[in-house]
């Protein structure tokens, strides 16, 4: 069962009213992504479709209460939530309640609006965009911690059992280097329940231009285990970016080679992907991107 599905528009409505009446600080915010696929070896040869496509509200309420809303224009042409949450902050630390994103994987924090590649690592859909629950976000001078209590049913979803998963990630930093890894303990289904565990390994380094990350994940659902991990390196030359990335998953083994072109930074960017697949069957891809944020 989907939760935010009609109400949308009221909750835009809402948050107009609210921004105006009651908020101390806000800002509005938007991006638009269009994209364009070219399939080297299927059937349907090419396809022009949506990025993400959003704006959203955030703001400060009273004091160190604030709140975060965004809304994204799915494949399927139809507005849905993605961020939906109240916080309190301070200093380093932020505390949210609401829809948020599971603080489990290092690409999964990042935003969309600054990824390297077009599309996610196999690894980080591992565990779902955005969840219910409440959760603690630490950034510290030499280490990130984060700990969440979520329904465990993913974006727009209501909880299907009284169990609720819960996440712990730490994170030590050192100058330049981040390492670490992150626990994702839950149970999914209905009537009859099944362990739905993560164990994440995560670390990044950069330095002059310079960006080298990879992520480790063992999936556990039930009586079946998969393990899946990503390598990835770019070089950030004023506003050309080259990146590789190298990930398998359960035997699926995927390479994307890709550039960047930052023309107006975040605010107008260009993305070439070139996508290649292989298991028991070959698939290869080019993708491209144009971001505009306003």
């Amino acid at each position: 069962m989907q939760i935010f599905g009609k109400p949308i528009f009221f909750l835009i409505a809402f948050s107009c009213i609210f921004n105006v009446g009651f908020s101390k600080e806000f800002k509005t915010y938007g991006v638009m992504q269009t994209k364009f696929s070219y399939y080297l070896n299927q059937e349907l040869s090419n396809e022009f479709g949506l990025g993400k496509t959003a704006f959203g509200f955030d703001g400060d309420v009273w004091r160190s209460f604030g709140y975060r809303i965004l809304v994204a224009l799915g494949r399927d042409f139809k507005f849905s939530a993605f961020d939906v949450y109240g916080r309190f902050r301070l200093k380093n630390i932020e505390i949210r309640a609401g829809q948020f994103k599971p603080p489990f994987s290092m690409e999964r924090l990042v935003s969309f609006l600054r990824r390297d590649f077009i599309d996610n690592a196999m690894a980080t859909g591992l565990v779902p965009s955005r969840d219910m629950g409440i959760g603690f976000f630490g950034n510290f001078d030499y280490f990130e911690s984060n700990l969440a209590i979520i329904n465990g049913e993913g974006l727009n979803a209501v909880e299907k059992n009284s169990f609720k998963d819960v996440i712990f990630r730490f994170v030590p930093k050192y100058k330049l280097l981040r390492f670490g890894g992150a626990i994702y303990y839950g149970k999914s289904g209905e009537d009859s329940l099944i362990a739905k565990n993560r164990y994440n390994l995560q670390g990044e380094i950069k330095i002059s231009g310079i960006f080298l990350r990879a992520e480790y994940v063992c999936a556990q659902d039930g009586d079946d285990e998969m393990d899946t991990y990503y390598l990835s390196a770019g070089y950030r030359f004023k506003s050309i970016e080259p990146a590789l990335r190298y990930e398998t998953a359960d035997g699926n083994k995927r390479f994307t080679g890709g550039i960047n072109l930052y023309l107006k930074g975040y605010k107008l960017r260009v993305q070439v992907n070139y996508i290649h697949e292989w298991d028991d069957d070959l698939s290869q891809r080019l993708a491209g991107l144009i971001q505009w944020m306003f």
